[in-house]
Parts: C-alpha cells; sequence; structure tokens
C-alpha cells in the first residue's frame, strides 16, 4: 500500500510526501523494533494485533535542515525511514488521519524550525486528535492539505 500527501502552506507552496505503508497483525511482522515503542510510547507497550507503520519515501526528512526537530525514526531492523507516531495505528482510518496530521506537523516544522509536539502541547491539544490538530494548523498558521491520494479503500467499519 502507498499514500501520496500534498501539504500547502501559507505562501502557497507545496510539499509532497509519499510513504509505503506497512500492516503487521504480530509484533514479529512489525517494521520498527519493539523497543522504539516500549521506550517513547506514553503506554510504554508495542502495539499488538493489526498496526500500521508508514515509511517515509519522501521528502528525505533525515537531509532536510529542520530533520533533528522532525519526527522520523530509522529502524533498526531494516535502516529505513518511518514516521514516528508511538500510538497503535490500528486500522487504516486511524492511519490516514495520522498522516495528514503528521505531514501537515512536519511542514509546520520544516517553516518554524519548531517541534510539532511543542505546537500541541501549548495549545492543549492532544496530537491523536486528528481533525482538531489539522483545524489549528489550518486557521492558526495557513498550512492545510491540497490532496491526499491513498491507494487503499476503508472497509464499513472504519
Amino acid at each position: 500500500m502507498e499514500a501520496t500527501i500534498c501539504v500547502h502552506n501559507s505562501k502557497g507552496e507545496q510539499f509532497l510526501f509519499s510513504f509505503l505503508l506497512h500492516e503487521s497483525n504480530a509484533l514479529e511482522e512489525q517494521k520498527i523494533e519493539k523497543e522504539f515503542y516500549e521506550q517513547w510510547s506514553l503506554s510504554r507497550i508495542c502495539p499488538e494485533g493489526v498496526h500500521y507503520e508508514a515509511e517515509i519515501l519522501h521528502p528525505d526528512v533525515v537531509a532536510h535542515e529542520k530533520g533533528k526537530y522532525i519526527h522520523y525514526h530509522v529502524s533498526k531492523k531494516n535502516q529505513k525511514v518511518f514516521v514516528c507516531w508511538t500510538d497503535t495505528v490500528p486500522d487504516r482510518s486511524t492511519l490516514a488521519g495520522m498522516l495528514k496530521t503528521w505531514t501537515a506537523g512536519t511542514v509546520y516544522t520544516m517553516e518554524t524550525g519548531k517541534p510539532f509536539a511543542g505546537y500541541c502541547m501549548e495549545r492543549g491539544v492532544d496530537p491523536n486528535e486528528f481533525e482538531k490538530v489539522q483545524a489549528l494548523l489550518r486557521d492558526q498558521c495557513g498550512i492545510a492539505h491540497w490532496f491526499s491520494n491513498f491507494n487503499f479503500t476503508l472497509t464499513e467499519n472504519e
């Protein structure tokens, strides 16, 4: 599965993101090592059951001038770069919301040099409140989605 998301800022500049999406049904299938989740998630527990992870194909966030503030993780299992999202992503609907929020937050960081997590904390909003965070970024910073293309369909339950 793949996804492409285009985000624009208040100046009208566009930022294109591409992802390879990985679905796992068991811990050993996950692309990111369990120690990452144990260290960084609030629950300190690795996701179990169905879980999605997003490998970043474009842009090269590691090499970006503000890269140290962008939330990404290089997997120790395969050296690939993934979206740093420590909560469980149990379905495709959550995956889509997470990616839209992460891309908008990443554009915020690329523009300001400030961590997206700090932006959320300053406003008392949980990054998992996807629609609320996206609305704040759109209304306060002029950062919004131009288009999203997910090459999967959501099931009736999602």
